[in-house]
């Protein structure tokens, strides 16, 4: 029984790490608990110098490790994975390994968790710049969070934050999808200037020729309203109760003499922002391509890029990977449940539906990266031509004379957003949503980032949230490579 007992001892020496301190206590203890029994003091020194010998082992292999670590590391801890400084960190709360990361490792709390546990000397600035969006996010009430930079057409950095589900406890991760809101609108762009590039759409014809009704100003019956102009928004057309006439004919919302959708402005004088003017654009995309919109989004651009993202969630391969939306809190409407949209497409005649390009796409940062490394570089993303080099600069240009701050479908930000940049990219904001896609063509860098529900007020120019994230991903990350 004792020869038991001492194998158990010293095996459980070798295992598990303690200090110094706590092996010598268990010796003692066995000792004094076996000499009072039998008074054999030769098995006694047999088992200290045993354990002893253990001892000085794994002291010498916790050394090697980390010479300044102070504190005890049980099973229970945070396991740290130091690598060399170009790679990540990660950590994982089960037993569970950790999948390989497609482009990069993605950080987690549980990363954030291990960075917080060292000295300070120890961290890099990747590590720094992990907790400084973590703070972000918890600063701004953030229900679920993605972020991904990138240079040069390749992902540098991935980074993730709380719940995509809350009610199912599903956390957000790489491939974690979000309806995007507005900044449907810059893969949108992406799909009428592969039309334009290919000869099949004008960008200055006049937008009735592709919807079939005669779409005039009634302040300005004899100027033409262009597409150029519906994607720099500067088409005089507004918003009015468009969100609210699903199913209705396009003839009945612009018959003649009807002033509900225009301002007074010249069409092509002014930016006006205008989400129906946006979406009248699914109609020349239908007439030009002769396939309904989301049928022609597919074959166009997702699956050329092997994307799994959509304007409508029958299309989402992985519809689990989707996340719920929060308002102020609350689930806003489940995301996963909605009616297929779908069908609302493929039962209207091709060139009359004007609903899902200006804001219900469907896609991850990671994917959204990929889209934003083409309009940032040539035209390409890992070797396949989406356009051509020349449509990506026309969509990167202000159109001259239009009063408007965009280029095509394209926000650009002279250093209000980061200083001494000038940032081309969407806003999104809706349902709870709030995301950003930002790059600066001169040296190639950008950043996605998405989130299903936070605190919306302040900010300076844009969103509270969307300009700390800007600064921190060029001052903390971009401008330390």
């Amino acid at each position: 029984m004792r020869r038991k007992l001492k194998t158990i001892v010293i095996s459980f020496a070798a295992i598990v790490p303690l200090t110094a301190v706590s092996f010598i206590f268990v010796v003692c203890s066995f000792s004094d608990v076996n000499a009072g029994k039998s008074g054999n003091a030769g098995e006694t020194l047999a088992i200290t110098e045993a354990v002893s010998e253990t001892i000085s082992e794994t002291t010498a292999v916790l050394q090697k490790e980390t010479e300044t670590e102070k504190t005890t590391v049980t099973e229970a801890d945070i396991t740290k994975k130091k690598a060399a400084e170009t790679t990540t960190r990660e950590e994982t709360a089960s037993s569970q390994p950790v999948p390989a990361p497609l482009k990069s490792y993605t950080r987690t709390k549980y990363y954030a968790d291990s960075v917080r546990l060292m000295d300070e000397s120890e961290r890099s600035f990747e590590d720094d710049f992990c907790l400084k969006i973590e703070d972000i996010c918890k600063r701004f009430s953030t229900v679920g969070f993605s972020l991904v930079i990138f240079k040069d057409g390749e992902e540098l950095y991935s980074q993730v934050y709380g719940l995509a589900d809350r009610e199912k406890g599903i956390p957000v991760d790489e491939n974690t999808k979000f309806r995007v809101a507005s900044m449907s609108k810059f893969a949108t762009g992406i799909l009428i200037m592969k039309l334009v590039s290919e000869g099949k759409a004008d960008l200055d014809a006049d937008i009735s020729e592709y919807t079939g009704v005669r779409i005039r100003s009634p302040y300005y019956e004899d100027v033409v309203i262009t597409p150029r102009m519906l994607m720099n928004h500067s088409s005089s057309i507004v918003d009015g109760d468009w969100a609210f006439t699903k199913g209705t004919a396009l003839s009945e919302m612009f018959k003649k003499g009807s002033k509900a959708y225009f301002s007074t402005y010249k069409p092509g004088s002014t930016y006006i922002y205008s989400n129906f003017g946006a979406s009248l654009l699914t109609c020349l995309i239908e007439k030009a391509s002769g396939c309904h919109f989301v049928e022609y989004s597919q074959s166009a651009l997702m699956k050329p890029l092997g994307l799994d993202a959509a304007y409508s969630i029958s299309q989402i391969k992985d519809r689990d990977s989707v996340a719920e939306m929060y308002v102020d809190g609350e689930l806003f409407k489940s995301q996963k449940t909605k009616s297929a949209t779908t069908a609302g497409c493929l039962n209207t005649p091709l060139g009359e539906y004007f609903q899902l390009s200006f804001g219900n796409l469907m896609i991850s940062p990671r994917d959204m990266s990929k889209l934003a490394m083409i309009l940032a570089g040539d035209g390409t993303y890992e070797g396949v031509r989406v356009l051509p080099e020349e449509a990506v600069g026309v969509m990167n240009r202000k159109v001259e004379g239009s009063g408007s701050p965009w280029g095509l479908m394209q926000k650009i930000v002279d250093g209000r957003l980061v200083k001494g940049r000038t940032l081309h990219g969407h806003n999104g904001e809706a349902y709870g949503y709030i995301g950003s896609v930002y790059y600066d063509r001169e040296d190639k860098t950008g950043f996605v980032y998405m989130t299903n529900g936070c605190r919306h007020s302040g900010g300076e120019n844009t969103y509270a949230i969307t300009e700390a994230v800007a600064r921190a991903v060029y001052k903390d990350y971009i401008d330390k490579l």
